[in-house]
């Protein structure tokens, strides 16, 4: 066993300086990531069994600094290799050592309290990065099942996955009913969808209806990103982007996927991995307001 243990912390330990998520990265993707480092350094403790040379809180403070100088080593060694230096992995480091030292202390037939103590120290300090995996997973398998409807206006809970200065529309009980965009005079000035179903193919049509509450015409951008753009950083013409006039009242605008999938100058956009939606209005010199009512996907009327 302790060979097999050996091998796993060898093969994992280039994974401390290459490889991992980026920015374009799923939250799902970066929530088992982030577990990595706990679970390397609670099995480096099981492994290297430094209660063999001391013990108390002798064994306790060797092992923090040791792994906090050895964590600050890698993060700064990180910062060379195109990795972001991050003190909260520092921490995870010291929570996986914590923990490691907390499950040989109990196991051990002399167990004292103070092992017991410091056991659900470090159980506790490890239950927020993984109540956020478990959370973050139902929220990914729940995108994915909501398909063809890529936001739920009457969840509370999908308002989230915006970014930009929205806010719901409260009905009369006050439950959400639509999204409101408040729009403030910028070069660029709206909001994005970064959470949402990833797999449009099988589909036909985007459906979207925008309420202007206002009383003039607003050119309102639709640009859409798949995952490759995000990493090819080619820019505006390896993606989605069309200009709609949208007039007063309700807009009611039906798109064809075939012209969402053919935008990108030299390639075809990956409708299996479509990772944002962004709806935004160009050099805005007063503040505007826009109301989204639906954002679904839909199949081609039949004939």
């Amino acid at each position: 066993l302790s060979k097999f243990a050996w091998l796993a912390l060898l093969l994992a330990t280039p994974l401390l300086f290459w490889g991992g998520p980026d920015w374009t990265s799923s939250a799902l993707y970066r929530a088992v990531w982030d577990l990595g480092h706990p679970a390397f350094f609670g099995l480096l403790m099981l492994v290297v069994r430094p209660w063999r040379w001391l013990a108390g809180w002798r064994l306790w403070l060797a092992t923090t600094v040791v792994i906090g100088v050895l964590g600050a080593a890698i993060e700064f060694i990180q910062s060379f290799t195109g990795r972001e230096s991050s003190v909260e992995d520092a921490l995870m480091n010291l929570v996986g050592a914590w923990f490691g030292l907390a499950l040989s202390g109990v196991s051990r037939p002399e167990t004292r309290w103070q092992d017991w103590l410091m056991a659900a120290v470090a159980t506790a300090l490890l239950i927020p990065p993984l109540y956020n995996l478990v959370y973050v997973a139902r929220t990914h398998m729940h995108l994915a099942q909501q398909a063809p409807v890529l936001f739920e206006v009457a969840n509370p809970d999908a308002y989230r996955f915006w970014r930009g200065n929205v806010e719901p529309v409260l009905s009369g009980s006050g439950q959400p009913t639509a999204l409101m965009m408040n729009l403030k005079p910028a070069r660029y000035s709206g909001a994005t969808l970064d959470d949402l179903p990833w797999d449009w193919a099988g589909w036909d049509m985007l459906e979207i209806v925008l309420e202007n509450p206002g009383e003039r015409t607003l050119n309102v951008t639709l640009r859409i990103n798949d995952v490759s753009h995000d990493r090819r950083n080619k820019g505006y013409f390896d993606r989605y982007n069309r200009v709609f006039a949208i007039e007063p009242g309700m807009n009611r605008l039906s798109i064809a996927l075939k012209s969402i999938a053919d935008a990108p100058r030299e390639r075809q956009m990956d409708m299996r991995d479509i990772r944002r939606l962004v709806l935004f209005i160009s050099n805005l010199k007063e503040p505007e307001q826009l109301i989204l009512h639906r954002l679904d996907l839909a199949k081609k009327p039949s004939a």
